[in-house]
């Protein structure tokens, strides 16, 4: 082989060389962008959620609903949810059994409204807290070196968790109402013993919910949406 062909040799097997560089230098350039660009739109996504979960969490800070759970679930008529918070503002106070009887026509119709709500809410919230989670978890496949504890999903999953309690205990509440109801209707007083279990019951309820409502407050203080 003459000194030629080696030297011809030699060149074409130093560019393949450069061109196996370049390409793994172009790869690796597309791929870094790549993930980057997808590490910035994961990071836009969990800021967007966050956004979701806050708001969410502060319309039910303030004990309202939003528009959503809003045209889903419907309160009794005006003139019957006047009724019938009259009527049972004045239950303790021991009812004629005509009142009795219309409170327990209205009961089914306005009662659970309040407590309808909230577990929609609730679940709602549940349901966006999951997203949020989800977004971090992605996040970090993407990035796993991310900061992911800066998100504080851990706190929002327990502000969560006494939500659903709360939500379970406003639902026991209207139930505590309506055995009252009922057993003041089957002729038993006010100051029955009948009466008295039940309302320590309700007494235990609001125990309960008060202690929530504190550990609830708190959580949403250390997550920068207390109102």
């Amino acid at each position: 082989m003459d000194m030629i062909t080696t030297r011809t040799i030699q060149f074409v097997g130093a560019v393949v060389v450069l061109a196996v560089a370049l390409g793994y230098l172009t790869a690796s350039i597309i791929v870094k962008e790549r993930l980057s660009g997808m590490t910035a739109e994961a990071t836009l996504d969990i800021a967007s959620q966050l956004t979701t979960v806050s708001t969410l969490s502060e319309v039910m800070a303030r004990g309202g609903v939003d528009s959503i759970t809003e045209s889903v679930i419907k309160d009794c008529v005006p003139n019957e949810r006047n009724r019938f918070d009259d009527l049972l503002g004045r239950l303790s106070g021991g009812l004629s059994q005509t009142e009795l009887s219309e409170l327990s026509r209205l009961f089914d119709r306005c009662a659970p409204f309040y407590s309808r709500q909230k577990a929609v809410m609730t679940a709602r919230l549940q349901r966006e807290v999951e997203l949020y989670e989800l977004l971090t978890e992605r996040l970090l496949r993407v990035s796993p070196q991310a900061d992911v504890a800066q998100f504080s999903v851990a706190t929002w999953q327990q502000l969560v968790g006494y939500e659903i309690e709360q939500s379970t205990l406003f639902e026991r509440l209207v139930l505590l109402q309506g055995d009252i109801i009922d057993t003041l209707m089957a002729g038993k007083t006010v100051s029955s013993p009948e009466i008295a279990t039940l309302l320590k019951e309700v007494s235990e309820v609001v125990q309960m919910q008060t202690y929530n409502a504190t550990k609830i407050n708190e959580l949403r203080a250390s997550l920068g949406t207390a109102l």
